[in-house]
């Protein structure tokens, strides 16, 4: 075909693609994630790997769900996966994957509530200007973080332990009365 000719489809090739990993599952790949520093994280399922430049997998932990898209953002220094129904932290420095229990984080049961864990939980998140900013599924709120959410804020016993999630760092969507139904940044500065 020439340029001139009317098709409906032209297909054209790229050369130098490559079949990265052979891994699949039922749910297929679920998220996949390039971090600011180069790094790159997947979801298979409901395993969690580091997808390393040769194509080796390195699994480094579960989540609580096996289907559905995942949503995942990062500040060079923390990877923050959300599913739907929960949150959960890579630190970029050792792999160590856990899940957000602080009670400002949503879907996080509050103590004395009727709510069942997960539900409103987070289906998108952002990073800007190192602050984590999600949503809470079926609703018009967004949520913040604590600024420069480091993994050492994980350790209860440290002293300086601070709340990286507070119920009140929120907001809603004004304007049109319908939900929140996903989040991207169109700039990022990390």
């Amino acid at each position: 075909t020439s340029e001139r000719t009317k098709v409906k489809y032209w297909y054209v090739g790229i050369p130098g693609l490559k079949l990265m990993t052979p891994k699949t599952t039922s749910n297929g790949c679920r998220g996949l994630h390039t971090t600011s520093n180069g790094r790159t994280y997947a979801v298979y399922g409901n395993t969690v790997s580091e997808l390393k430049a040769t194509g080796q997998l390195i699994d480094i932990g579960t989540l609580n769900t096996s289907g559905g898209k995942v949503s995942m953002c990062d500040n060079s220094e923390t990877v923050l996966i959300v599913d739907g129904k929960f949150g959960y932290t890579i630190s970029t420095a050792d792999n160590y994957l856990s899940q957000i229990t602080e009670e400002g984080f949503p879907g996080v049961a509050v103590e004395g509530s009727d709510m069942s864990n997960g539900e409103n939980g987070p289906s998108h998140c952002v990073c800007i200007d190192t602050y984590f900013i999600v949503n809470s599924v079926d609703t018009d709120k967004y949520f913040w973080s604590a600024p420069g959410y480091v993994p050492y804020a994980f350790d209860s016993s440290n002293p300086q332990n601070e709340t990286l999630w507070n119920a009140l760092e929120s907001g809603a969507k004004i304007g049109d009365s319908d939900n929140i139904i996903a989040m991207t940044s169109t700039s990022q500065l990390l």
